[in-house]
């Protein structure tokens, strides 16, 4: 492992300063001129060179810019939607349902009737369906015998009960027509 270290830190310094003259790396140019005297010949010690490497990085901030964790979640949100997003907008295209009288945005279609007629299609729509003759007279033990289907587990049965844990949307409140006499 100190052979390869070694000549991996002989082929970086071996390339011509030029490289490192950059203008955040100011003190390279004297750091490499350093390390390739210590490192150059081959009685350099293992600590020596491993000592020159660190110093090539971390003096001049190689090693120090790069990021060492991943950036979570929270923190990208944050740079993502900055200050002037975190704040709450207001809503000023709220107009009022011509037909029933709730709250909607501009040039929607109201909630509250649109769940309406969702209702009302829903009860129109769902047929029950007419079981044949010779099934009408068999007993609950018999249809449990000849069509056994899939037996509902308690899990089964409470995600059908979709009232006891889904939110619903909060109804709007209904807007009081005003009559002001003060303006007559």
């Amino acid at each position: 492992m100190s052979v390869s270290l070694n000549s991996m830190v002989r082929r970086l310094l071996s390339k011509p300063l030029s490289l490192f003259n950059v203008p955040f790396l100011s003190r390279t140019p004297r750091h490499a001129i350093a390390a390739s005297s210590t490192i150059g010949s081959y009685g350099a010690t293992d600590s020596n060179a491993g000592n020159c490497l660190s110093d090539i990085l971390n003096d001049n901030g190689i090693y120090l810019a790069v990021p060492k964790k991943k950036v979570s979640h929270q923190k990208k949100r944050q740079k993502l939607y900055g200050p002037g997003r975190k704040q709450l907008k207001m809503i000023h295209h709220l107009n009022r349902c011509p037909s029933c009288g709730h709250f909607k945005r501009a040039n929607t279609i109201c909630m509250h009737c649109f769940h309406e007629i969702r209702r009302i299609w829903k009860d129109h729509t769902v047929e029950q369906r007419a079981e044949p003759i010779q099934e009408q007279e068999l007993s609950e033990n018999d249809k449990r015998i000849l069509y056994p289907g899939k037996k509902e587990t308690e899990y089964t049965k409470k995600l059908k009960e979709k009232e006891t844990y889904l939110d619903r949307r909060h109804r709007t409140l209904l807007v009081e027509r005003e009559v002001s006499e003060t303006k007559k």
